[in-house]
């Protein structure tokens, strides 16, 4: 099931982090981010797989947190082709998230986007998995 969500993860006056929604099974989901930026220079190269704390300084992170577990890698999965200023992802989480909040954290130093959180509803995510 497509859950919508359409909202501002993180921001500065030269990039934006958008989590547009999520697509839910009964074994995880997948959450639809876009990171956007102004200064033609920062540019997303391929990432790999994986975005995590540890890595370049210029690549931005991202982190999705569950309440009582140890914090997952976020596995970014690059949808299609950069467009202009924007690239899309796909963030794999392969669990259903239990208790009451599931936290998505971004930081993207070199675009000027400090540590952000953003609390998503896990109750609305376990009704749309069950759905």
């Amino acid at each position: 099931m497509c859950l919508p969500i359409n909202r501002l993860v993180a921001r500065s006056d030269g990039a934006a982090v958008f989590l547009h929604g999520a697509i839910v099974s009964r074994a995880g989901f997948v959450l639809l981010i876009s990171f956007c930026w102004r200064d033609p220079a920062l540019v997303l190269v391929p990432m790999g797989p994986v975005l995590g704390h540890g890595m370049d300084e210029h690549l931005p992170r991202l982190r999705v947190l569950l309440p009582g577990h140890p914090t997952p890698r976020s596995m970014l999965i690059e949808r299609g082709l950069p467009n202009g200023l924007r690239q899309d992802f796909d963030c794999v989480v392969r669990r259903l998230p239990e208790g009451d909040t599931v936290e998505v954290v971004c930081e993207w130093p070199a675009a000027g986007i400090a540590e952000s959180t953003l609390d998503l509803d896990a109750a609305t995510i376990r009704h749309a998995a069950a759905s």
